[in-house]
């Protein structure tokens, strides 16, 4: 009797928390590099080791978010310094990824890459790749600010711009956010349009409330 009361008492718990988990209640994954949960209708993700959390729109998804230390790697890759990226499950075209200055790899340029930037007068210099030589001024359409009153570089080309570049690249909206430090200093977020299309007013008012809800998180 008492072992029956036992397994009733112990069903109704499990029942319970998978209720509340879907519910978003107790929806929090963690790890040693990020953290993820529901909060108020919106998707939270953040990470203790980098120092930021975010809102984004729930219906984005859980994050899939991916680390690589190169200084722990020993297949002879070529990479080396520290990457991480995150990338939305119902959402392929919105992702963020942040780099430290030292980080190399045999990979594409990606427009959401960011190890940090400086300030120089009205212009924003990046930071990585550290011993890049050349022009290193962000060419940016706007300045917003987080949450916590820290300047967002926002990039979003028009589509005179895009056609100069070669080959041409999609519509996109991308912020460039400093992050504390000291392993990597900076983070891209941004969206991209789906093929030829411009970014629908939709993303650019989601992209705006991921940059109002963003903060910094000091150590």
């Amino acid at each position: 009797m008492i072992r029956k009361i036992w397994v009733g008492i112990v069903l109704v718990a499990i029942a319970l928390f998978l209720i509340f988990y879907y519910l978003g209640f107790v929806k929090t994954i963690r790890d040693n590099n990020s953290y993820q949960r529901q909060s108020n209708g919106k998707g939270v993700v953040g990470s203790e080791r980098f120092g930021f959390e975010f809102e984004y729109p729930a219906d984005w998804g859980m994050v899939d978010f991916v680390l690589s230390e190169g200084s722990a790697r020993a297949d002879n890759s070529g990479v080396t310094g520290t990457y991480f990226m995150g990338r939305f499950n119902n959402n392929e075209l919105c992702q963020f990824r942040g780099v430290s200055p030292d980080f190399s790899a045999p990979m594409g340029g990606n427009a959401v890459l960011s190890g940090g930037w400086i300030k120089d007068g009205n212009n924003y210099l990046s930071i990585w790749p550290i011993n890049y030589e050349g022009d290193r001024r962000i060419d940016y359409k706007e300045i917003s600010e987080t949450q916590d009153g820290r300047e967002a570089v926002v990039v979003a080309p028009s589509a005179s711009e895009r056609r100069r570049e070669e080959p041409p690249v999609a519509a996109h909206y991308v912020v460039y956010i400093n992050l504390p430090g000291p392993e990597v200093w900076g983070i891209g977020i941004g969206c991209f349009a789906d093929g030829s299309n411009e970014l629908n007013p939709d993303t650019l008012n989601d992209m705006e409330g991921i940059v109002n809800s963003f903060r910094r998180l000091d150590k």
